[in-house]
């Protein structure tokens, strides 16, 4: 049970790391897919 939560506090410190970075990433890969969906009929690229 112990090697299990010191996994589990391992997890969590990673993630409140890197959750800044995922956000990013994450924003970023929605913005650039909206934007190639949006500019393939009409050639226009629009961010919401």
């Amino acid at each position: 049970m112990k090697c299990q939560k010191a996994q589990l506090g391992v997890r969590e410190h990673f993630w409140d790391e890197h959750k800044a970075d995922i956000n990013v990433f994450l924003e970023t890969l929605i913005m650039f897919t909206i934007s190639y969906a949006n500019g393939l009929p009409n050639g226009k690229n629009v961010y919401f």
